[in-house]
């Protein structure tokens, strides 16, 4: 559209021009009938006083006389005259041809524009939408599985409470420990993903938003002399799009909540592994090594 819209420009810069050479040729003619009529041209170059002295010469030319010009010298002189300026006419002729097909191949990509700019404005909201809705769905999964890991770490801790026997202590607090890892590296992922997803957000609502505001210039930038509507139509459609692109990424639900079970898992541990300790220092329980060895 843009090209279109340079072309019509430059087609009507040259229709100016042409215009401008036409006058002045009808000028050139008058001026040069008017001064056969009165004589003033050279008897032995037929040519008037005005082409004479615009090229520095003394006019006549030494030797030569000036008289009233014949009928045929002054029709020779109006059909040069008239060949010239059916050539510009016929030139003139061609460029507005080329000016009216341009403007019409203008304004059909002009109005397709503006009946896909809202469309197009539309589709960009169904792409954020359906990202937002991927972010969603996969956040989810993202607070079921921490949910889920919690859930773990929270059972296997109340049966550390619970239990009395040292081997099976000591086998809870080596699993509690791995959960808590566990735990640790999918609350890191988590939060990993939500930076992706803010970073994806950013990329989009900023290449969007950059293209929509290109586009919008561009429309604004047609001028209206070339049939195409006033600026408040073009305000209209371009700015008058409904609903901005932007959208919050929000984080994992529940990330924070894993700082504090991993914390009290870690202090559970502690304190678990001393009581364990006293256990078999008493000799109350034999230890795991112990019951692996068959003593």
């Amino acid at each position: 559209m843009k090209d279109g819209a340079d072309q019509v420009r430059e087609l009507d810069r040259k229709i100016r021009e042409q215009n401008d050479a036409i006058r002045d040729l009808e000028f050139q003619k008058k001026k040069a009938l008017d001064e056969l009529r009165r004589g003033e041209f050279c008897t032995g170059c037929g040519q008037t006083r005005s082409q004479i002295e615009a090229s520095g010469q003394h006019f006549p030319h030494p030797g030569q006389q000036v008289r009233p010009a014949t009928p045929e010298e002054l029709e020779k002189c109006k059909k040069d005259f008239d060949d010239r300026l059916a050539k510009l006419r016929l030139r003139l002729n061609e460029l507005e041809k080329q000016k009216r097909d341009a403007s019409d191949r203008l304004g059909d990509a002009y109005f397709r524009f503006m009946n896909l700019y809202p469309a197009y404005h539309h589709q960009l909201l169904d792409e954020r939408d359906h990202r937002l809705a991927q972010w969603r769905q996969e956040a989810g999964e993202w607070e079921k599985k921490l949910h889920a890991r919690r859930g773990e770490l929270e059972s296997a801790q109340a049966s550390l409470v619970k239990a009395e026997d040292v081997a099976v202590r000591q086998a809870l607090e080596s699993r509690i420990a791995g959960l808590a890892r566990q735990l640790a590296r999918d609350t890191e992922s988590a939060r990993a993903a939500a930076s992706r997803a803010t970073q994806d957000q950013r990329a989009f609502v900023s290449a969007a938003s950059a293209d929509l505001d290109r586009l919008g210039t561009l429309a604004s930038s047609i001028d209206a002399v070339f049939g195409i509507p006033d600026g408040w139509y073009i305000d209209k459609v371009v700015r008058g799009v409904p609903a901005p692109l932007t959208y919050v990424v929000y984080g994992v639900s529940g990330v924070d909540r894993t700082k504090d079970a991993m914390n009290s898992a870690q202090e559970l541990l502690e304190g678990a592994r001393k009581e364990t300790a006293k256990k078999q220092a008493a000799g109350k329980e034999p230890s795991a090594r112990s019951l692996l060895e068959g003593k």
